[in-house]
């Protein structure tokens, strides 16, 4: 929930646009056959985040990481994943709770 509160925040006070654009251009992102992995700091928590898009517009964050280099190697897994043809509720399953999907059409459990 405090992800959310920092995001609304941010907007509020009109600093989430730059913090968005800065991270933005250190973001990983792949666009696959089967699905979009993207890897980026997140403004909202600050923190290295992968999000996978494989269904239309819902977006799926399923793995947080410490530090840039371990979100190299987390996005480098998840390419892997989704080339295998990795399905949205394969990756609902995955996520169990841990990371948040609210992002686009989830919730924020």
């Amino acid at each position: 929930m405090s992800g959310m509160l920092n995001f609304l925040l941010g907007l509020a006070v009109g600093e989430m646009q730059d913090s968005t654009e800065d991270n933005r251009k250190t973001a990983m992102n792949d666009k696959l056959a089967n699905g979009t992995v993207d890897t980026c700091l997140a403004a909202d928590t600050g923190k290295w985040e992968t999000g996978i898009c494989v269904e239309s517009d819902h977006w799926l964050i399923v793995e947080k990481y410490a530090d840039k280099k371990d979100a190299k190697r987390g996005h480098a897994r998840w390419i892997k994943r989704v080339k295998s043809g990795v399905t949205k509720e394969e990756l609902e399953e995955l996520n169990d709770g841990n990371c948040a999907d609210w992002a686009f059409g989830g919730t924020d459990d």
